[in-house]
């Protein structure tokens, strides 16, 4: 196998990195070339994201691949979902995006139930009930800025926005075109009946393409500017969930269920087929689109989003502790008989001015009494959290009815041994953690699929084993 150099972009709610990939002798080696902050801004209008930085940063990160090793192979792309760019006929941004976690959509969601009740939309798309979902984002555009939404050519999601900077072609990929509820889940393409009855023209949405699937060449204005050879923009996996499940090692002898830890928690299973039943609705399921045909069925949790807030609040009242501190913290609070906990889903924790104070009400009100210091209110968020793992393990088990074997844990969370402890002891079943790196090494996995060097989801597999550090808990 030839030595390729591929640039992967991961960009999380809190931070982005570009990544260089050294694919040798069939293993990947990552190397972090650029990592910057994702601050988005809050307004007295809306929380928006600061997309265009966001692209700068993009470009840093080409610069400094560039620096490094000279000639790159390949570039893909990774971000959230549902969140989207609107562009003029003359392809310009025309406003800047919107935070998914900004609260706009409150008179959308109702507007939208009374076009399409739920049920139908869950028959059709399989997608969970969520408050940011792109079609009650969109509708909300149409209802509060019409003039705006008015001179909306084309409909961009977030990644695919940078690749259309990169490349000037306009495409969504499939993963993340799958998060906002306008995709049926069974056709795989923009369902005409939904679109319709809200409004939105089919022509607001590219061609859909899907992972493995070049976007596109680096453009003659990009490559120029960064002085560097045109590679292709390879479809990945856009969506960072569907990305990392892609490089979650599974055992194909067990029934495995996966949990990509990050600012949320991605619980839930592989399938072969979208299951949009009333019983998949009722528990909270979702369907999301994969890599080799797959449908990602699993339930959004809030995840270390709670802790990074709580970790902020503390830095505003000088406390200065590092997440470590804050799980050795936690661990004494558990050793001391606390039962601290919080319903991690409520609302209350989407994008509060103060996490601390929220956490400490909401165990007040709940009858564990006030926390008493940071352990408690850590020990309030994993308690909480590792509850929603079992519950949402239980749901899996009802719907697909088989019985979960084992728990594979990707992404930054399980660098908190905490919390991975804690998750197998209330599962009662295996817990397999790694990779840390999720959504980038299944962003490099993809381009390798799009570069021809492999080709099946097994092969992506046995890649991750052979490249990446994995441990085993045992809940014995």
């Amino acid at each position: 196998m030839a030595r390729k150099i591929l640039l992967g972009f991961d960009y999380g709610a809190s931070s982005g990195r570009a990544m260089v990939a050294i694919w040798e002798n069939g293993k990947l080696v990552l190397d972090e070339v650029h990592r910057f902050a994702n601050e988005p801004i809050m307004t007295k209008s809306y929380f928006y994201w600061d997309t265009l930085r966001l692209f700068h940063e993009l470009k840093e990160g080409i610069r400094k691949a560039k620096q490094k090793y000279g000639k790159v192979d390949s570039i893909g792309i990774d971000t959230w979902g549902v969140d989207y760019a609107l562009l003029a006929k003359d392809q310009t941004l025309l406003t800047n995006p919107i935070h998914y976690r900004d609260d706009r959509t409150k008179a959308s969601i109702p507007a939208v139930l009374n076009n399409i009740p739920f049920e139908e939309l869950y028959k059709r798309t399989g997608l969970a009930h969520q408050t940011f979902n792109t079609i009650y984002q969109l509708y909300a555009e149409k209802q509060i800025r019409p003039e705006l939404f008015s001179l909306a050519d084309k409909i961009l999601y977030t990644p695919d926005f940078f690749a259309f900077l990169l490349t000037g072609n306009l495409r969504n990929e499939y993963t993340i075109a799958s998060t906002g509820g306008l995709v049926n889940a069974a056709t795989r393409a923009y369902d005409d009946e939904i679109l319709n009855k809200n409004g939105f023209s089919k022509d607001l949405f590219p061609e859909i393409i899907f992972p493995g699937e070049t976007i596109g060449m680096l453009s003659s204005f990009v490559s120029k500017e960064l002085e560097i050879e045109p590679m292709p923009v390879i479809a990945v996996c856009t969506h960072d969930t569907a990305s990392a499940v892609v490089a979650v090692p599974m055992d194909p002898t067990k029934r495995c269920a996966f949990l990509s830890c990050g600012t949320w928690s991605l619980l839930g299973v592989e399938i072969d087929k979208p299951i949009c039943t009333k019983t998949a609705m009722d528990e909270g399921f979702t369907n999301e689109g994969g890599a080799f045909g797959k449908t990602i069925f699993l339930k959004n949790i809030n995840g270390l989003w709670l802790m990074q807030n709580l970790k902020r609040n503390l830095a505003e009242r000088h406390e200065k502790l590092s997440y470590d501190d804050i799980e050795n913290q936690a661990r004494i609070s558990y050793k001391n008989g606390k039962l601290f906990s919080i319903n991690p889903n409520d609302s209350r924790f989407n994008n509060p001015m103060k996490m601390i104070d929220e956490i400490a009400d909401s165990c007040e009100e709940n009858g564990y009494g006030r926390p008493d210091g940071i352990g408690d209110l850590a020990l309030a968020v994993y308690n909480g959290l590792v509850n929603e793992y079992a519950k949402a393990v239980h749901g899996l088990e009802i719907v697909i009815g088989e019985k979960i074997e084992q728990l594979n844990m990707v992404g930054g969370g399980i660098q908190d041994k905490f919390l991975s402890e804690l998750t197998c002891k209330a599962l009662s079943i295996p817990v397999v953690c790694g990779p840390i790196e999720g959504s980038v090494a299944g962003n490099f996995l993809i381009q390798l699929v799009g570069i021809g060097e492999i080709k099946t989801l097994q092969e992506c597999r046995d890649v991750v084993r052979k490249s990446f550090d994995i441990r085993t808990l045992s809940f014995d």
